[in-house]
């Protein structure tokens, strides 16, 4: 019953959407998240780590035509689990995210760099 159709249908949606915006409603736009930013800088949290890893993976995972149910019989990770990380998860095992990203053909790539 998964098709790979209907997502990569809806990303290709999605993308054409954003990008007809036109010039001045893209800077109304950006103008919003300005005053929204500086209005509620202090509240907003810097992503995690597992948070932006997480999240690029679901894009990954939309990108190819995935379903949670494909990723699912592909790791061996229930789908309701696959779905919490997706959504809500700050914290991960390092292990699961390469079980994710080979589901998708994706390696992970670990780097440390000293902070400025």
């Amino acid at each position: 019953m998964t098709s790979k159709r209907p997502a990569k249908r809806l990303a290709k949606q999605a993308t054409r959407i954003v990008g007809r915006l036109p010039d001045e409603k893209r800077a109304e736009h950006d103008q919003v998240i300005a005053q929204v930013e500086e209005e509620l800088g202090n509240r907003i949290k810097t992503p995690s780590a597992a948070r932006v890893a997480l999240a690029k993976l679901k894009m990954a995972r939309l990108r190819e035509g995935l379903s949670l149910t494909d990723v699912s019989e592909r790791t061996g990770i229930d789908r309701g689990n696959v779905s919490r990380l997706e959504q809500n998860s700050e914290n991960v095992e390092l292990n699961t995210l390469v079980r994710l990203a080979d589901a998708l053909g994706y390696d992970v790539v670990v780097d440390l760099r000293k902070r400025a």
